[in-house]
């Protein structure tokens, strides 16, 4: 009985709390943060491959780990809580959307041991497939599947975040990648140093751009440094090589 009062309290605080125009706009510029990074490892995946001799496919790396845990990390925002407030897992979600065989081939998997070790191992064989996009599509056009999963203030309950993401997506149906689905980190969520860039190399010739210099005069202050402006980290030179 001690158990289910706890529960129903935590499950009323967080009610309250969702309805606070601070935690909401707290929420939203989450939902920001999470598609930048999501934006930064797609674009180093695309550098990467660009480098790779006679395209090769890009195997496990730095940057395949990025990439697979930044796009968990979106489909993990705003789930719905259960008990004591606890976020459940998508995996009820992928059986939903995923293809049979796909779905077979996941729970065969020797380190898959855990719905949090599935979804993992659908992600990454989502980015072998080059399915991410269409794997999105598929969800966000059904309102009511969403809202059985996710809050309202989740990133994949926002119109313009998930567009945008799925532009992001759809540059890397150019890209070949060849990364191991079955894995013993499956169950281990990525410690904040894997997701670290592992090296900083120069891009390859044809990429380059030449850089324009700025002149200003004497004394005066560098528009980064006035009172109020925003900077945004580029991560143009942030490469990982495959190992």
């Amino acid at each position: 009985m001690d158990l289910l009062k706890k529960s129903t309290f935590s499950r009323s605080l967080f009610k309250k709390q969702k309805a606070d125009p601070e935690f909401l706009a707290g929420q939203g510029k989450v939902r920001l943060s999470l598609l930048k990074n999501l934006a930064r490892a797609i674009k180093e995946a695309q550098l990467l491959y660009a480098t790779q001799e006679g395209g090769a496919a890009i195997g496990d790396c730095r940057a395949t780990q990025r990439l697979c845990s930044r796009f968990e990390a979106v489909l993990r925002h705003g789930l719905k809580a259960g008990w004591f407030g606890q976020s459940g897992s998508f995996w009820p979600l992928v059986l939903r959307i995923s293809r049979k065989q796909a779905i077979e081939y996941i729970s065969g998997l020797q380190y898959a041991q855990s719905d949090s070790g599935r979804c993992r191992a659908w992600i990454r064989l989502a980015v072998n497939e080059c399915s991410l996009e269409s794997y999105i599509s598929v969800l966000c056009q059904d309102s009511v599947l969403l809202g059985q999963y996710y809050e309202s203030y989740s990133f994949l309950q926002d119109e313009e975040m998930v567009e945008a993401m799925r532009q992001l997506l759809a540059g890397l149906m150019q890209l070949e990648f060849r990364i191991t689905v079955d894995t013993a980190s499956l169950e281990f969520e990525a410690t904040p140093e894997a997701l670290q860039p592992a090296l900083r190399l120069r891009p390859p010739e044809h990429l380059r751009k030449p850089r324009k210099r700025r002149h200003r005069s004497p004394g005066a202050i560098p528009e980064e440094h006035k009172k109020g402006s925003v900077v945004v980290e580029d991560s143009d030179s942030e490469w990982s090589s495959c190992e």
